[in-house]
């Protein structure tokens, strides 16, 4: 348990508030994983929260929450929500969404059953309204209600179960399977950056290859990024790009950056289509129409983003010979090491475990730092 996380739950329920550990930090902690965040729901109303706990500030408008910041690390303490499709009055209605309530409706309000688990790490026990704790025993993902009813409600969680399944392990019964497939075409008029954060956070996953292929069979690839299933034309050149893809956990720590994330993406389509390893043919590919259209419109990478992998293709050839690196001169290797996307192509280029020169560029890249 994190020690700042405990600290504020604490001191919550000292003043009386009922104080749970919720989410994902639960649920990932009940299945042997590190959790990345620990959130925190609590009967305290967000000036409340504030003024109990330090370093604290409320953000949001649709979503109203206190933001804890701790040395490099931030918590996020909700106050207990309910449906607002239940709300009789408007009292306590800030925004839409913060509409207060207890713990057992909050818990109703949320999409799986393994992310309604609620923890006190003061007594010690699960809370469990849904019955998450038991499925995820059973091995099963289950969505709170019916899959008619709440994918259609937000289609992002297609994606969210596809993500969950892969990451802990659990199977989607027939009737949630069949929901992926019935409302997929939903997720096309779904919020870019919502979808863009999806990709990013599968990219991350241990298994990334598995829940690309997963998304590849139920046909929501060619729903949500028809660009890249026209890119890779091929079984062979698909096969390809997921084995790439899936070289990446293996390698990379799992906080990377979301450039770093839309690079390895790059360096695999590279690998699966094979480009020729030189800066003409690579800038050639990138500047493609459709190559372009993959990333801005249906990655919903950011132009800047775009610009520094564009730069680091610019390098990466370059990496392929440390021993003609080592006979420049001082000055044009510092040249070279000292380019804003130098960090980045040194990321992609370390996806390839055949490089047998990736320790030689790392030193000399953390002595110049």
């Amino acid at each position: 348990m994190d020690d700042r996380a405990l600290e504020i739950t604490k001191k919550l329920q000292e003043r009386g508030h009922t104080t749970y550990i919720v989410g994902g930090s639960v649920r990932d902690l009940l299945r042997g994983l590190d959790p990345k965040d620990f959130d925190i729901s609590t009967t305290a109303r967000p000036r409340q929260i504030k003024r109990l706990i330090k370093n604290s500030y409320i953000i949001g408008r649709r979503f109203r929450l206190v933001l804890v910041r701790h040395k490099d690390q931030q918590y996020e303490v909700s106050t207990f929500r309910k449906n607002p499709k239940t709300v009789q009055t408007n009292e306590d209605v800030l925004e839409s969404d913060n509409v207060f309530g207890s713990p057992k409706e909050d818990a109703f309000r949320r999409d799986f059953t393994c992310n309604a688990l609620f923890f006190d790490p003061v007594k010690q026990i699960i809370i469990d309204h849904t019955g998450g704790l038991k499925d995820m025993q059973e091995g099963w993902l289950k969505l709170i209600g019916s899959p008619d009813d709440r994918l259609p409600e937000d289609p992002i969680r297609i994606l969210r179960a596809i993500r969950f399944a892969t990451k802990i392990g659990l199977t989607m019964k027939p009737n949630l399977l069949n929901g992926l497939t019935e409302f997929k075409d939903e997720l096309k008029f779904t919020p870019l950056p919502r979808r863009r954060e999806e990709w990013l956070k599968l990219v991350r996953l241990k298994s990334n290859s598995e829940a690309f292929i997963k998304l590849e069979d139920l046909g929501i690839l060619e729903t949500c990024l028809p660009t890249l299933m026209k890119i890779l034309k091929t079984t062979d050149e698909k096969r390809e790009f997921y084995k790439w893809l899936g070289t990446s956990p293996h390698y990379f720590r799992l906080s990377l950056e979301p450039t770093e994330l839309f690079g390895i993406i790059t360096l695999s389509l590279i690998k699966a289509l094979k480009i020729n390893f030189n800066e003409e043919s690579l800038m050639e590919w990138i500047k493609k129409d459709d190559v372009q259209e993959f990333y801005k419109t249906e990655l919903g990478t950011f132009k800047v983003e775009v610009t520094q992998i564009e730069q680091a293709l610019r390098i990466l050839p370059q990496l392929l010979s440390f021993e003609e690196f080592s006979k420049r001169g001082v000055r044009r290797q510092e040249g070279l090491i000292s380019q804003k996307s130098f960090p980045l192509a040194l990321t992609m280029h370390s996806l390839d475990p055949q490089n047998v020169n990736i320790n030689d560029w790392i030193n000399v890249y953390e002595r110049w730092l």
